[in-house]
């Protein structure tokens, strides 16, 4: 079965997106591969300006929602997709309060991996006849504009991935900061194309059965700072309904990651290696910063993975599990290939030193 993605339209300012009126494809439903690389816009490139990289409603996204299609106004779309993926055969459904059917009113023969586009909604300024999720016609009359508060979109695609990300129920928005001060370094693009494929694989994770009933059913006592047992449905709730996290890049002396609040960062070369897990240590790095921002401090059981009695234990054991089996959306490094057109081509940084990396401080 064909998995749902739902995307809850909201008004969104779209910086930088490539956008052409002039097209004999604009304002169509259907759009060709041809169509959509020569209208849309690569993103997290390594020229792309501060501005954009930085900028939430340009490049932030949910976590459960890394391929998305939304209203830019009541006139036009942005799709979006954060994956370094090419999804095919992307059909978007709308459901519109006025409107009894539910109906295509967009399909895409291909999104390219890290890819922005904005265009006219179909049927806006002319009659147009779209299918319904039934396979039935409907004709409408112009639409004119779409109010944001009476539509929604969900999108359907075959594809094995978009079916394991049609998964994620984490709805954490993520958004990608600068910081440059203190302990913290400055984030550039090619640690914004990583931290896609990190926040997949563990919102994947944090969203799987197998995570939720590991943690739950636990065995041993997880404690909050004051040294009580935690509440353990209300925690994980806490962890898929995170609300936002500002993502940024660690480079302190012997820190390996920070996080607080809605602050989240870990090393350049920790985000990297969640697909290719040269060692444990990024997945310590990663569940005992992200307790900290659920607000876990070094008295609570909840950041640190020294004991039995650990969060960071349970994350460690899970994701080896699935990651041996090949149930995470992303196993091994999407850009090590050299026809990548981010890349520079230099090797990925390789930790040579066990112990230097244990006693770093997080």
């Amino acid at each position: 079965m064909q998995k749902l993605i739902y995307v809850v339209v909201g008004l969104l300012l779209c910086i930088s997106c490539s956008n052409d009126s002039n097209h004999s494809e604009e304002n169509s439903i259907w759009y060709s591969n041809t169509y959509i690389l020569d209208h849309g816009e690569k993103m997290f490139t390594d020229y792309e300006p501060d501005s954009v990289l930085y900028s939430d409603s340009a490049r932030g996204y949910n976590i459960d929602a890394p391929l998305n299609y939304a209203l830019l106004d009541t006139t036009q779309f942005r799709l979006f997709n954060a994956l370094p993926y090419d999804f095919k055969d992307v059909a978007v459904y709308c459901k519109i309060d006025t409107v009894e059917q539910e109906f295509m009113i967009a399909h895409f023969d291909l999104v390219p991996g890290q890819y922005c586009q904005v265009g006219k909604i179909a049927g806006i300024e002319s009659p147009t006849t779209f299918t319904t999720i039934q396979g039935t016609e409907l004709y409408m009359d112009a639409m004119k504009k779409m109010d944001p508060e009476h539509v929604t979109f969900r999108i359907i695609c075959p594809d094995p991935l978009f079916e394991k990300i049609s998964r994620i129920k984490q709805s954490t928005h993520v958004k990608f900061s600068r910081y440059g001060s203190g302990n913290w370094g400055v984030l550039s693009p090619r640690d914004a194309r990583y931290y896609t494929t990190m926040f997949a694989n563990m919102g994947y994770l944090y969203s799987s059965k197998t995570f939720e009933d590991a943690f739950k059913n636990y065995e041993g006592i997880l404690h909050n700072n004051n040294g009580d047992p935690i509440d353990r449905d209300a925690v994980y709730l806490s962890m898929i309904n995170k609300p936002k996290l500002n993502l940024g890049v660690v480079t302190g002396s012997g820190i390996g990651g920070l996080g607080g609040g809605s602050a989240f960062g870990v090393r350049s070369e920790y985000i990297q290696k969640y697909c290719t897990l040269g060692n444990n240590w990024p997945l310590e790095v990663y569940a005992h910063e992200f307790s900290h921002t659920i607000g876990f401090g070094h008295s609570s059981n909840m950041t640190y993975g020294n004991s039995k009695g650990s969060l960071v234990n349970i994350v460690k054991q899970v994701y080896l599990e699935m990651h041996n089996k090949g149930d995470l959306p992303f196993i091994g490094d999407p850009f090590a290939v050299d026809t990548d057109p981010f890349l520079e081509k230099e090797p990925i940084q390789e930790e040579t030193d066990a112990y230097q990396l244990k006693n770093m401080k997080i």
